[in-house]
């Protein structure tokens, strides 16, 4: 794998997710400058600072998920996920229900858990919650992410960079999720384990301790 070729595609979904709020803020400056009238003023300054949030949500997301997230050691409180998924989920038709406790695991195994709850959002295109759960057990712990709503399901371009069956080469940056959630688990001799059922999709990955 070429890890310059990587780079490019984690910076190409960075971008594009960032298009859309900064172009907002953008639009917004444009009617403050060019436009005397006070409400219009006021709507546009209510554009900037809820475009402004979805930015730096969309950037701290992205800075736990496919970043260094700090330097802090090598373990993170999973509960790093649920306030950066929070920001994330506040002007989405998809809620957080988070209900795992707190526990802390190696950074690696963090960050695929941010890429697998941000996998669950993508997979209620009508909107839905996104249920978070911790199960211990006697060798370790499980994370369990389950997308319920209407029409949930896991797109087939997501399921194939999740498992392993797209390369480099060939996915897209809307797959990244999949793909980097793929790549951390396996640097953990771990997969992800798929359950598909009308309007619910629940997904479970291992950490072995």
């Amino acid at each position: 794998m070429n890890d310059l070729d990587l780079a490019s595609l984690v910076v190409s979904r960075v971008c594009h997710d960032l298009i859309s709020p900064v172009g907002a803020i953008v639009n917004g400056l444009e009617v403050i400058a060019d436009d005397d009238d006070p409400e219009l003023r006021t709507q546009a300054l209510a554009l900037i600072a809820r475009s402004a949030a979805q930015a730096s949500a969309k950037l701290q997301f992205a800075r736990l998920a496919y970043g260094a997230s700090g330097s802090r050691g090598d373990i993170l409180p999973i509960g790093d996920v649920r306030e950066v998924a929070r920001l994330l989920f506040a002007d989405s038709k998809v809620s957080l229900d988070w209900k795992a406790e707190e526990i802390e695991l190696p950074k690696a195994f963090v960050r695929a858990l941010a890429n697998l709850v941000m996998l669950g959002q993508e997979c209620l295109p009508r909107g839905g919650v996104v249920t978070v759960l911790a199960e211990n057990s006697p060798n370790g712990v499980q994370l369990v992410v389950k997308a319920q709503g209407q029409g949930a399901r896991l797109a087939e371009d997501q399921r194939a960079a999740l498992m392993g069956e797209t390369t480099l080469e060939t996915v897209e940056s809307r797959a990244m999720c999949g793909f980097v959630l793929g790549l951390l688990l396996r640097g953990f001799g771990e997969t992800a384990k798929v359950e598909s059922n009308p309007d619910l999709v629940t997904f479970r990955i291992s950490h072995i301790r």
